[in-house]
Order: structure tokens, then sequence, then C-alpha cells
């Protein structure tokens, strides 16, 4: 159930997302909540918020942020966050960046901010030039990285769910 909400909200995202280009703030209700998105072109942050007062918040562009993440999925340093999701009060989200560093260093940066973090590392794998990495925690949260080389730079997009 909760996979097709999430479907649900990515889709009304776009269609908001797609219909604010005028960098005003616009508010449509939907069953169940408030779909709320501000900025314009590509610099947009779209809030759905449910009934229940939970919600999920998705920026790209520059209004795309690391606010909230846990410092173990901070971005690469030097990183340009260009997609963001975050599930306030949730503990969990997603950053979409790239970073000139090299696949391989960064999958090292994120297994040392996991493991100083006390999580555990687990699944790794290489298919092609594309690297993974995962990490639990003993205690619950993760981290999931993939990172994969495109036109001299690394795009890299990092998933956390936070200890609950």
């Amino acid at each position: 159930m909760r996979g097709v909400l999430m479907v649900a909200v990515a889709g009304v995202a776009a269609v908001v997302l797609a219909g604010c280009d005028g960098g005003d703030r616009e508010e449509v209700r939907v069953p169940g909540g408030t779909v709320t998105a501000e900025g314009s072109g590509e610099d947009q942050t779209v809030t759905v918020q449910g009934a229940d007062g939970q919600s999920v918040v998705f920026g790209s562009g520059s209004a795309a942020s690391a606010a909230g993440a846990p410092a173990f999925a901070q971005p690469y340093p030097g990183g340009q966050v260009q997609q963001s999701v975050t599930a306030p009060g949730q503990g969990g989200g997603m950053l979409v960046f790239t970073t000139d560093a090299n696949p391989d260093t960064v999958i090292a940066y994120y297994r040392a901010r996991a493991e100083e973090a006390g999580l555990v590392s687990g699944a790794t794998m290489t298919q092609d030039q594309t690297r993974m990495y995962g990490a639990e925690g003993p205690e619950g949260g993760d981290l999931a990285v993939v990172v994969a080389p495109a036109d001299g730079a690394s795009n890299v997009t990092v998933t956390w769910s936070a200890a609950g």
C-alpha cells in the first residue's frame, strides 16, 4: 500500500510541477490532503501533505535540499544537489546530485560516513561502471548509494531512513 501511495504522490507532484512555472505559489486540494508548489522552471518545491499532517517534500534545482538528512547521507563534499525527497518527521529521504569525484571515491566516502554513524556495511555491487553500496543500523535505519559515471562526472543517488 505504501508503494502505491508513493507512486500517487509522485504523480500528483509531477502534475503540479508541470503546471507551476510562473514562480507563484499554488495550492491544490486533493483527496486526503493538499499539494503546494512554489518556484519556477526547474527550481521548485512541491509539498504533499496528508490530512494526518504527515508530508513529503520534493525539491528540484536550486530548491533541492539536503536539510534534515543525517550526517551519513549528506552529499559528497562539493556535490551539486539536483533533486531531493524528504519526509519530515518520518526520518527518510532521497538525494540526487552530481560530483566530479569518481565512483569508487564516492562509495568509500559513504562507507566511512555510515560506519562512523554505527551502520553496518552490507551489500556492495558493481555493474559495468555503476557502483552500489548499502548499510544498515543495528537499531534500524539504512543507507543505499548508487553512483554512475556520466560525462566526466558521477551521478549519485542516496536514499536513507533513520532509526525509528
